[in-house]
């Protein structure tokens, strides 16, 4: 039992300093104690002033080992709020715009792997045909939803709560459901 807590400790603190470096690099970051972000110090990441991180979200950076899909990078834009368990795979070039509003217990997916048949699942590696992600500026993605490799979200757009993104959304729309699909376009506020 010591050494299960020992180990956990350990793993908390160096947690830790990799936030604290993260935040130290970048002025104005908020990123809660409680998040984990794993591989910003091997590849490219950015998060611009203001962007904020929440507890219990996990951000894992890292690239395809059979070198298929460009190396990923993660950019953030200014005040980007990411909420509370959150579960981003970054393995290929992604960006999140300014302003943007991810819910809690959001998923970003952003390669996938192949899956034809006769061959182990884990044997086949990351499919080279659709990967990374680029969301717009002022995006709002409900709580629970899921982005899968290959969507780019326009400015603007608002995902609907537990919706599952398979495909581009267009600037100014409302999206919604399993897979996503058009329920309406955003007006001007009055």
């Amino acid at each position: 039992m010591i050494t299960v807590l020992a180990r956990h400790t350990a793993k908390r603190w160096v947690n830790a300093i990799r936030l604290a470096r993260l935040e130290a690099r970048f002025s104005g970051v908020r990123i809660s104690p409680h998040a984990v972000i794993s591989g910003a110090d091997r590849y490219v990441v950015y998060l611009a002033q203001g962007v904020s991180v929440g507890a219990f979200s996990i951000i894992i950076i890292e690239a395809d080992p059979a070198g298929r899909i460009p190396a990923p990078s993660l950019t953030i834009g200014e005040n980007s709020y990411i909420g509370e368990l959150n579960n981003f795979r970054i393995n290929a070039p992604t960006i999140i715009g300014k302003s943007c509003l991810i819910s809690q217990g959001c998923s970003i997916v952003t390669s996938n792997h192949n899956h034809a048949l006769g061959i182990d699942i884990n044997a086949q590696g990351w499919d080279d045909r659709k990967f990374g992600v680029a969301i717009g500026d002022g995006v709002w993605i409900g709580a629970n939803s899921c982005v899968l490799p290959g969507v780019t979200i326009g400015d603007g757009a608002v995902i609907g709560a537990g919706s599952v993104v398979t495909r581009d959304v267009a600037p100014g729309t409302v999206v919604a459901g399993v897979p996503a699909r058009l329920i309406a376009t955003r007006s001007e506020a009055a």
